[in-house]
C-alpha cells in the first residue's frame, strides 16, 4: 500500500480521526494546484493550523522538516508526515 492509499482512509481510532476528513480534504485541496500565491498558501495554511493538535502544529510550522525548493511543498510534506502519523506511521505524536 502507498502512502497516498494509506492516507484516504480514515483512522480507525477516534483520537487519530479528529478533524481527519477536513485535513485530508486540505491535503487534497493542496496537491491538486499547479500553482499558488503568497496568501493562497498562508490561508491554506492558516486553515490546516486550526485543525491540528499542540504537537503537530509545532511539526507543520517547523520549516526545516521536510522542506522543498518548490513552492508550498514543505507544508504539504509535513501535512503528509502528520496524516501518515494519525495511522501509526513515521513520526506518530499524540497530543
Amino acid at each position: 500500500m502507498t502512502y497516498e492509499e494509506t492516507i484516504q482512509g480514515i483512522p480507525a481510532d477516534p483520537e487519530q480521526a479528529w478533524n481527519y476528513e477536513a485535513l485530508l480534504a486540505l491535503w487534497e485541496e493542496q496537491r491538486g494546484r499547479t500553482e499558488i500565491s503568497t496568501e493562497q498558501l498562508e490561508g491554506w495554511s492558516e486553515r490546516v493550523l486550526g485543525l491540528l493538535r499542540l504537537q503537530e502544529r509545532q511539526l507543520f510550522l517547523d520549516e526545516t522538516i521536510l522542506t522543498s525548493g518548490i513552492f508550498g511543498m514543505g507544508e504539504i510534506n509535513r501535512l503528509t508526515k502528520i496524516l501518515l502519523a494519525r495511522h501509526g506511521g513515521i513520526g506518530r505524536s499524540k497530543g
